[in-house]
């Protein structure tokens, strides 16, 4: 396992031990993790939920979605920063990656599982759609307002 999963492992399971229980037939534990994306669409991203056995699987979801992310998005204050230091082109260039892997995360899980999961990641899909209309939205409501604070200070 990776360092993170090992550390994650060994405060559950001292935890447990030092109160009789397990993970998952005691607990019901579960790990699901977030990507932020709030500058495409408005919120973090969320990966499906793996059961504790799933792990190692459920870090590996995460670390692909930041990986296809590519860059540390925690490091940024707000939209212009980011816009400032990657451009245009190159967050037009991670959200595809994010939203392609994000996308792909959730057929796969829908593949692997065949329990109603199809409908999830169609779902996941759905939701991702109208979340992109939405910050479309916002974000040309704030070019218009910015443009009538231009037109009023000249």
């Amino acid at each position: 396992p990776n360092p993170r999963e090992a550390d994650i492992r060994k405060v559950v399971e001292f935890q447990c031990a030092a109160h009789g229980l397990l993970p998952v037939s005691d607990l019901g534990l579960h790990i699901s993790a977030s990507v932020g994306a709030a500058c495409w669409v408005g919120q973090a991203l969320w990966t499906p939920q793996y059961s504790y056995s799933e792990l190692s699987t459920g870090l590996a979801v995460w670390e692909r979605l930041l990986e296809a992310r590519g860059f540390d998005y925690g490091r940024y204050v707000n939209a212009k920063r980011m816009l400032e230091t990657h451009g245009t082109e190159q967050l037009r260039s991670a959200w595809e990656r994010l939203r392609t892997a994000y996308l792909e995360v959730w057929y796969s899980v829908g593949a692997s599982r065949r329990m109603g999961c199809e409908k999830s990641a169609k779902a996941a899909e759905a939701s991702l759609k109208r979340l992109e209309e939405k910050q479309a939205r916002k974000d040309k409501r704030l070019l218009r307002c910015k443009e009538k604070c231009e037109d009023c200070s000249q």
